[in-house]
């Protein structure tokens, strides 16, 4: 059962995460680097599995105590 509210949690957390990464680093190269609209998707995926792993963790720890 906590396997598939791990993974429920991860793909909402991954998809919001990788929305919110290609926007800032959209806006980022263009507004303060100048390089135009350019989007570093390296960095969007990393950030995005970064934070779709640590957050749906904290929340299934919290959930479990409480």
């Amino acid at each position: 059962m906590k396997i598939k509210v791990f993974i429920k949690g991860f793909l909402i957390t991954f998809g919001i995460a990788l929305v919110a990464n290609i926007l800032i680093s959209l806006f980022w190269n263009y507004y303060i680097k100048d390089k135009g609209l350019i989007i570093d998707w390296e960095t969007c995926f990393r950030m995005a599995i970064l934070f779709a792993i640590i957050i749906p963790l904290t929340q299934l720890n919290n959930n479990s105590t409480g």
